[in-house]
């Protein structure tokens, strides 16, 4: 599975969500059309609050920056309000994180029990 999340690849909007693709291919029994469709929408989810965070971080740090040259309370109180948005992308992220490894568990277990193929992690 390819890491996505890279400075290079800025997303801060996610496009269209495919959920009803994913619940069609999940009465039809497609398991592993499922399981790839549902890998590539959680790593777009991932890397939007990972961009998002990046983003935000970056902004604190640069009207920090600007408070020191010029207008102190009005650029520190900017970059405060970026730093909390950021902490709350991480938070996001790592909420996020956690769901998609507990689902993606989920998925593989039925693909062993139904096929009986071990899927890598």
């Amino acid at each position: 599975m390819e890491n996505t999340r890279t400075y290079e690849t800025i997303r801060l909007f996610r496009g269209k969500r495919k959920g009803e693709e994913l619940l069609k291919l999940s009465v039809a029994h497609q398991d592993f059309d499922f399981r790839r469709l549902f890998i590539s929408e959680c790593e777009q989810d991932l890397h939007v609050f990972f961009s998002r965070k990046m983003v935000s971080n970056w902004l604190a740090w640069g009207f920090l920056i600007l408070s020191l040259l010029i207008a102190p309370y009005i650029f520190i109180s900017i970059s405060c309000i970026m730093k909390i948005y950021s902490i709350y992308c991480l938070k996001k992220f790592k909420k996020v994180f956690k769901g998609y490894k507990l689902s993606l568990s989920f998925v593989d277990a039925v693909i062993e029990n139904d096929y009986g193929i071990t899927l890598p992690k």
